[in-house]
């Protein structure tokens, strides 16, 4: 086995992935590797020597997700004790005012209080609450009669038995909120749209500014708010959290680290791990005590030498994953009913690829909780090599040289470590150096003529390999060169193929020129008023000029004056010949036959 580590330091962001390597054999103990923080992980591959490997190699690889968690609690929310002064009428003297919440989560109940209200003629008054993301309601408006109030505590909350009352007198209580007859209130609080009903925060998020607008809309009375404030009963934000796992094989050991974790009493944390198989672990349960901790790393890890401490102080470091209380937790839908059971080795031997799920849950009131992000550290096995193809001169079936080209195709089946080498033989046992991997490649075969084989193997990440062949047929014997046919001698004197005006033809114009269609090229000096003659019956020889095209191979004689009426005759002597001198032989009998004809003009 030969270690060649590769170190490189990789930044995670969401929904990335990190790959570390650590190769071992399928029959000797699995190493575990320290998982450093997710923001820098080390990773280190070992390959084997040369040749097929001796069995599965090993891999961790990371998986991160850097989106926090806010835990949600079945109580938080805050307060403003600052005196708040009703004028005899209009806006109130904080107008809004503000509570600031910093946590993100998801909202399941508002209700809101206000402390040591007192109003000489409460049915003046009108109550708005406006959240972080605009949504508002209106608390009271036209409500509570004419009788004083000193003093008094309203607690508003949709599970009231009754709603706040129109006529009064008002004293301390919990009611639901509402509205009695026509009311105003004004700017900057938005137009009332008649809502009274506080389910419209939820599911909204808890962080931003909280508004309380408090007006009296008729002159002639005073009165004063000592606190308000809010009690939200919040849920996990995201619920759950996933980490997306893609590529890998089977897990042989899994490590979780949870990042920068932030708590005033991790004891009330409980963290439950869902594979995308169902499979489950309590990562942490009743563990970590009541002491603070800012951006503090855990690593979970079941060969670990301790449990997470019971009582605290929780400090940065790798731990077991710890239920205190060795019991099953309650999480929210869609959370899965969980067994408690702890163990890592839970999910061992399943298929890692899919969605994994962290359900964090707050279970006591009163305290704030985020996880800054986390991680799955993954250990799974390769034992897949590269499926490939070679082919020789581009599937040629034969050569004549030993220098051929190879073309290469390979790829790793997930889970892949990709191709990374290959290398090449003429015999299947003698192989060259492994070299980078690439689609082509240059290659000689073995000398002598007859079919070559070239064996081609490509190597994974890992190590594995994997071999494959093609054929091709050397042939280097030079062929007899073929003989040279000899070419036919031409002794066949050319002929018309046509003629005008044709054959005994009458009735032709006194203008009409003579034209004969060759067979064959002829030579041109031979076509001459000498050796293609017109002449009248009875008569003498017709004065014409005679020419050739020898594209068209057209012979045209040309009178020099309109005929008379009359028969001629027309002779293309055996003088006129093809290229080759063969004379004009019209008829197919012995000796070469001159072309006579007659017609009336």
């Amino acid at each position: 086995m030969v270690l060649a580590p590769l170190l490189a330091r990789i930044c995670l962001h969401s929904a990335i992935w990190v790959h570390t390597a650590e190769m071992t054999s399928t029959h000797t103990a699995r190493r575990r590797a320290r998982i450093l923080p997710v923001s820098l992980l080390t990773a280190a591959l070992l390959t084997t020597s040369l040749g097929a490997p001796a069995g599965a190699v090993s891999l961790r690889t990371s998986f991160a997700q850097t989106t926090p968690i806010f835990l949600g609690d079945p109580s938080e929310g805050g307060a403003n004790g600052t005196d708040v002064t009703i004028p005899s009428s209009g806006p109130a003297s904080l107008y809004p005012s503000e509570i600031v919440i910093t946590q993100a989560a998801r909202i399941v109940d508002v209700d809101v209080y206000l402390a040591g209200l007192t109003h000489t003629f409460p049915d003046d008054l009108e109550v708005m609450l406006v959240g972080p993301g605009g949504q508002q309601v209106m608390l009271m408006g036209d409500a509570g009669g004419d009788a004083d109030i000193s003093n008094i505590n309203l607690t508003f909350s949709d599970e009231a038995g009754a709603p706040i009352s129109g006529a009064g007198p008002l004293a301390t209580s919990t009611v639901r909120p509402a509205t009695y007859g026509p009311f105003s209130i004004a700017a900057p609080a938005p137009s009332p749209n008649g809502n009274t009903s506080m389910s419209v925060f939820d599911g909204t998020l808890t962080n931003g500014t909280w508004k309380l607008f408090v007006y009296d809309d008729s002159a002639g009375d005073l009165g004063s708010l000592s606190q308000w404030g809010l009690t939200i009963q919040t849920e996990t934000v995201p619920y759950p959290s996933q980490v997306s796992v893609s590529g890998i094989g089977p897990v042989t050991d899994l490590n979780v680290t949870l990042d920068n974790i932030t708590s005033t009493y991790p004891d009330d944390m409980d963290l439950l791990l869902v594979g995308p198989g169902g499979q489950q672990s309590t990562l942490m349960s009743d563990a970590g005590g009541s002491t603070t901790v800012t951006d503090l790393d855990l690593t979970l890890d079941d060969e670990a030498a301790t449990d997470l401490p019971g009582a605290g102080p929780l400090v940065a470091g790798t731990f077991r994953p710890t239920n205190i209380a060795n019991g099953a937790d309650s999480y929210p839908a869609p959370a899965p009913a969980p067994s408690g059971a702890t163990a890592l080795s839970a999910f061992d031997g399943t298929d890692p690829n899919g969605t994994w799920q962290l359900f964090a849950a707050d279970t006591v009131s009163g305290d704030f909780a985020r996880i800054g992000g986390w991680s799955l550290d993954i250990e799974w096995d390769d034992a897949a090599g590269p499926v490939g193809s070679v082919s020789i001169n581009a599937g040629a079936a034969t050569t004549k040289s030993t220098a051929v080209t190879l073309s290469l195709s390979a790829t790793d089946p997930a889970p892949s470590t990709g191709v990374t080498q290959m290398r090449f033989s003429n015999d299947g046992t003698t192989y060259s150096a492994f070299q980078p991997y690439a689609t082509t490649a240059a290659w000689s075969l073995s000398a002598g003529d007859g079919v070559k084989t070239v064996f081609a193997q490509f190597k994974d990440g890992v190590g594995n390999v994997t071999t494959v062949s093609d054929t091709i047929t050397l042939d280097t014997t030079v062929p007899a060169p073929a003989p040279v046919p000899t070419p036919p001698v031409d002794t066949v004197g050319p002929l018309a193929k046509k003629f005008k005006p044709g054959k005994n033809a009458t009735g032709v114009k006194p203008t009409a020129r003579v034209k004969v269609f060759a067979s064959e090229a002829l030579a041109a000096a031979s076509v001459t008023k000498a050796t293609v003659v017109l002449k009248k019956k009875g008569g003498s020889k017709i004065k014409a000029r005679v020419s050739y095209d020898s594209v068209k191979k057209q012979i045209t004689l040309k009178p020099k004056r309109p005929l008379r009426k009359g028969t001629y005759t027309v002779t293309v002597s055996t003088k006129v010949t093809d290229v080759r001198g063969n004379a004009w032989d019209q008829k197919a009998k012995p000796g070469a036959q001159p072309l006579k004809w007659s017609f009336k003009v």
